[in-house]
């Protein structure tokens, strides 16, 4: 690999680094969360130590009848889950489903109250009812549109606490009883960093330009302590064994592996990259020659999931909502292209080629946004709304 390095500290601070002889670093920031997602990260807070104590009729909090860990929601807005130096104290009321019908006789004032993970935002019903702190029992299972209804978008002061199975199914025998919580969850300035190497082509051409394969590196989770790093690891280690083969099988363009931080803020590490390219672009435009070093002739974005056997090429989200017609005019032929050919490759591994899908061309009259439940972001819309033909996997 061609590489180049200007912190040495980032090799021990990335293990994921350790894939390739030397980095070059680029400080991005990154509104993000937990010591999971990149070593040290810009206004982000730190791994909460939160904890929930039942205390018994005498208050002897030294011999709690429980004593568990409880986790801090997503903040509201700028508000995090933090109760203070003196943790809060209160009676312990189960909710139910939060449902007007569920509540109904029940005190809340002041209370801490027990819901069970439901779609929705009936949990506010407590709120309303004057709970002070919410716990919200582990469902066997959830969406990621489920736990983005959980968020509340304003500085909201109602901390609202994950709990998982075992212990909620203690908490509920216990219903009635004080509770005290503490929580401590600060916000906190620090840096990511973007991770480039670059891997020579066949062709010896200064000006070849390079293809860009990239995939965000960092972890984040609505439950910010329990951020799902190695399912977030899935698009790094495609791009890890993309960097073995073609170092023993180079192509005739030179490739670069990009590795960008600050995925939760709209991409961040990727928008400073992609901006620093077009900056590049419209400079050299303007001195009437190429730009230096040469713009990416196509960048490839790689999010993949452990959690579906399918895999699906695509070029937009929801991140931006710019206009598809124009871009889909550009991007349709190789799109389908690229869906071809992994149902070439899918059937040729022994694997059902209808896993693999198109969405960048319509399907039976049917757009891509037909198909998918609920807004995403992809990688591919900011280098298109830059000018930059890419996609995403």
């Amino acid at each position: 690999f061609e590489t180049t390095r200007d912190s040495l500290d980032l090799q021990t601070r990335h293990p994921l680094v350790r894939a390739f002889l030397e980095v070059r670093s680029v400080p991005v920031p990154v509104y993000a969360v937990l010591s999971r997602l990149d070593g040290s990260t810009a206004l982000s807070f730190e791994p909460a130590h939160s904890t929930l104590s039942v205390v018994p009729p005498e208050h002897d909090t030294r011999h709690p009848l429980l004593d568990t860990q409880i986790y801090p929601l997503w903040p509201n807005a700028a508000r995090t889950m933090n109760l203070g130096p003196g943790g809060f104290e209160g009676p312990l009321v189960l909710g139910g489903r939060g449902t007007p019908e569920d509540l109904a006789g029940k005190d809340l004032t002041g209370a801490v109250v027990l819901l069970d993970w439901t779609p929705g935002r009936d949990f506010m019903n407590a709120a309303v009812l004057g709970a002070r702190v919410l716990l919200f029992a582990e469902p066997a299972d959830l969406t990621r549109i489920e736990m983005e209804g959980k968020i509340n978008t304003v500085s909201l002061d109602l901390p609202k606490f994950w709990v998982a199975g075992g212990d909620a199914r203690a908490l509920r025998a216990l219903a009635g009883q004080k509770v005290h919580l503490e929580s401590q969850q600060c916000w906190e300035r620090g840096e990511a960093f973007n991770i480039r190497a670059r891997l020579p082509g066949t062709d010896v051409r200064e000006t070849s330009r390079p293809i860009l394969l990239a995939s965000p590196y960092d972890s984040f989770g609505l439950v910010p302590d329990l951020a799902p790093g190695a399912e977030q690891a899935a698009g790094p280690a495609v791009l890890l064994e993309m960097a073995r083969t073609l170092s023993a099988h180079p192509v005739r363009k030179p490739v670069e592996f990009f590795f960008h931080a600050g995925r939760l803020d709209r991409y961040a590490g990727l928008r400073l990259e992609v901006e620093a390219i077009r900056a590049r672009i419209i400079r050299a435009k303007k001195e009437g020659r190429s730009p230096d070093p040469p713009a990416p002739s196509l960048i490839l974005n790689f999010e993949n999931t452990s959690r579906s056997p399918q895999l699906a090429v695509c070029f937009t989200g929801h991140l931006v909502r710019q206009g598809l017609t124009e871009l889909q005019r550009r991007v349709s032929p190789l799109g389908a292209r690229f869906a071809s050919a992994f149902r070439s490759a899918a059937k040729a591994l022994g694997t059902d080629p209808q896993l693999v899908g198109d969405a960048v061309n319509p399907v039976e009259g049917r757009s891509w946004d037909s198909y998918l439940l609920g807004p995403f972001a992809v990688s591919s819309e900011l280098p298109l709304l830059a000018g930059l033909l890419s996609y995403t996997f």
